[in-house]
């Protein structure tokens, strides 16, 4: 916890307000870029990161991750490191908890839901038309047998965690999601900032392969998106395709 408290001081005091330009505006730090491609709305609060669509079709068990980890089975990739969206979320006012799990003993699953304050996730984007759009980040993903929607359910800051370094690596600890790229996790595989707030087993024996993406929905590949994070319930569907939120 204390290195939590170190980086967010860190980012108070060298952090200025994004003007509309995009200009930093240190007199008045109530939007602020602390990192590239990472934007913190701390009257809101949100937090908006940069991402690109990497997937049209097929099942899913990211929704973002970063480069060169699980783009084949995520929406979106992501260049900014996931500490880095930990810190920002930090920064927003969110608290973050611990991901889920699940085990099987004696033939039998257990599932710990993970916890960490209960999030809504959305994505803004500009169509080919040259329109901004903005849906809740559901409305991606559909059942693979039935086409429905993705059930409007909350996500939770989870937090990934941190682990011991190992012996080929110097020694101290390390930011687990920063080596394994999972930032937004649909999947519980333990190990991503932000998880869905029910545990999906990451073995197929246990929970088939359910979900995928709605490409009526998505965006062309290498679209550039803005995933946008919110308190749970502050985002309204029926502003769905409502164009760019102010402020955020």
């Amino acid at each position: 916890m204390t290195r939590h408290i170190v980086i967010i001081l860190i980012l108070v005091f060298t952090c200025g307000c994004v003007g509309k330009q995009g200009e930093i505006n240190r007199d008045s730090p109530t939007v602020l870029q602390p990192f590239p491609g990472v934007v913190v709305n701390l009257d809101e609060p949100c937090v908006v990161i940069d991402g690109v669509c990497c997937l049209r079709e097929g099942y899913l068990e990211q929704i973002a991750c970063t480069p060169g980890t699980r783009e084949h089975e995520s929406l979106f990739v992501v260049q900014v490191e996931p500490s880095l969206v930990h810190a920002a979320l930090l920064l927003a006012g969110f608290e973050s908890g611990s991901p889920g799990t699940w085990s099987s003993v004696s033939g039998k699953f257990h599932f710990v839901a993970p916890r960490g304050d209960e999030l809504a996730l959305a994505v803004r984007f500009v169509t080919p038309q040259g329109k901004t759009d903005e849906y809740p980040l559901r409305e991606l993903i559909r059942d693979h047998h039935t086409q429905a929607i993705f059930p409007e359910i909350p996500w939770v800051f989870a937090g990934s965690f941190f682990a011991q370094n190992d012996q080929e690596m110097e020694p101290g600890e390390h930011y687990v999601a920063d080596l394994t790229g999972s930032i937004i996790g649909l999947v519980t595989f333990g190990d991503e900032v932000i998880g869905l707030s029910e545990v999906i087993a990451d073995a197929a024996a246990v929970h088939p392969p359910l979900w995928e993406v709605n490409e009526k929905r998505m965006p062309p590949m290498g679209t550039p998106v803005q995933l946008i994070i919110r308190r749970w319930n502050c985002f309204d569907e029926d502003d769905s395709n409502s164009g760019e939120r102010s402020g955020s």
